[in-house]
């Protein structure tokens, strides 16, 4: 399915009433759609099919995964739990149009809507002229809506803008996103050039390369563990400890680390994993990942997904 018709499709059914039923009803489509597969929702055993029950369950509403949807309420969580020295810094909240057309943006600095993912805007300099009219729209959009996950549907539509992030060379710096499993996290997901050419490696939480991706390419150069990993690792521990599945985005960098945000299901339950290593099947990466749901006692991934 292309992806023209696929968004033409979702245009179309995100117009379906709300509410459990048709929030099922969409999420297994979705699922079907993209997994090219009907999910097994009443004995689920892989990754994939149990992060879509959690999602089509009442542990979608509840009120913490909600809060913590919130990216300017999330800093509260963060500062709670490890620390506000881990976030990244506020400058403003935009609730409305007129606050964005009478705001003076700073020079440097990041834009992207509270009540939304994958939306953001990089301004790196004085000279790079806003779209304000795009920013406006974020208002309008119903995220929930667009892609049925429950912890969306109640939050305000506000705009937050941050501080840059940058490396010590004027870089933008990789994302580190650890996906934990009863407070426990388990393996990265190390992303770099987010916004130019985007590359994605796993790893486990031993700094072991695994064998798969995920949408995005792997990179050419094996990456070098990051000095402060273990610090990382305690920092996701510490904020993923009340769900039994989140991930953990956060940001390294001179010797520095940042919370990004917390996410209660990674691209919405619908992308597979892809192997890199022959004997590896797609199948049985998700079956061996699913295994960590009912699994607390485990600390990092299975060895057989490591890249030999």
């Amino acid at each position: 399915m292309s992806k023209i018709l696929g968004k033409y499709i979702q245009s179309v059914l995100c117009f379906l009433p709300c509410g459990a039923f048709f929030d099922c009803f969409l999420s297994i489509l979705y699922f079907v759609l993209k997994q090219k597969r009907f999910p097994n929702i009443l004995h689920p055993q892989t990754f994939n099919e149990l992060l879509l029950c959690i999602k089509i369950g009442p542990e979608s509403y509840n009120p913490l995964r909600q809060f913590i949807c919130d990216k300017e309420f999330v800093k509260d969580f963060v500062s709670s739990r490890v620390g506000d020295s881990y976030n990244i810094k506020t400058i403003a909240i935009l609730t409305c149009a007129n606050d964005v057309y009478s705001y003076k943006f700073q020079d440097k600095c990041v834009i992207k809507p509270t009540h939304m993912s994958a939306e953001v805007i990089l301004r790196k300099s004085a000279d790079e002229t806003l779209d304000l009219m795009r920013i406006c729209k974020w208002f309008s959009v119903n995220y929930y809506k667009e892609y049925r996950e429950p912890n969306y549907r109640y939050l305000q539509p506000k705009v937050i803008v941050e501080e840059m992030l940058e490396t010590e060379s004027g870089t933008i710096p990789n994302d580190y996103k650890f996906f934990c499993f009863h407070g426990r996290p388990i393996f990265v997901q190390v992303d770099s050039g987010r916004f130019g050419s985007h590359l994605r490696t796993f790893f486990n939480s031993k700094w072991e390369p695994l064998g798969f991706t995920v949408e995005a390419l792997p990179s050419d150069f094996l990456q070098v563990m990051p000095e402060n990993f273990e610090e990382m690792l305690y920092v996701a521990a510490i904020l993923s400890k009340p769900f039994v599945f989140i991930r953990v985005d956060l940001y390294s960098f001179n010797d520095m680390i940042r919370v990004g945000e917390l996410t209660s299901f990674p691209s919405n339950c619908m992308k597979p994993f892809a192997p890199l290593c022959s004997g590896l099947s797609s199948a049985q990466i998700d079956l061996v990942v699913g295994k960590l749901f009912s699994t607390p006692e485990v600390e990092t991934l299975d060895p057989l997904l490591v890249t030999r």
